[in-house]
């Protein structure tokens, strides 16, 4: 309560980390639907911090580089949809919707795809 998306993951960073993150960036949001509930998952990205890096109940932290992440096995399926984009374009904003049933993702929709059918029309004869 009180918290706006970015203060609220600059919160959770220090009390995960243990860093303080300087410079935080709102570069999207992936909203989820399933048979029970709806959420929505703001994106916060950074590249300054202060403090030391500490454990938590979170589990073990490491540093791991950006042109590896995709390949961890801890990442979620749905930060495969839009971690490398934002991370390789400062400009590009996410938005996406996720639909699942039983814990499957069964439809989905974000700003790559409607950019993509954007970009196409107007490359088309006679488009925009």
């Amino acid at each position: 309560s009180g918290e706006n998306p970015v203060s609220s993951a600059v919160r959770e960073f220090k009390e995960e980390s243990g860093l303080v993150l300087e410079d935080p960036m709102l570069r999207g949001t992936s909203v989820w639907i399933d048979e029970v509930k709806c959420g929505i998952i703001h994106i916060v990205v950074g590249t300054e911090y202060t403090g030391r890096l500490s454990e938590s109940e979170e589990g073990e932290l490491r540093w791991h580089r950006i042109e590896n992440l995709l390949a961890l096995e801890g990442l979620a399926k749905y930060q495969r949809l839009f971690l490398d984009r934002i991370l390789r374009d400062s400009d590009y904003f996410y938005s996406g919707v996720a639909v699942y049933q039983k814990g499957e993702m069964v439809n989905y929709a974000d700003s790559n795809s409607f950019f993509a059918k954007r970009q196409s029309i107007s490359d088309s004869p006679g488009g925009p």
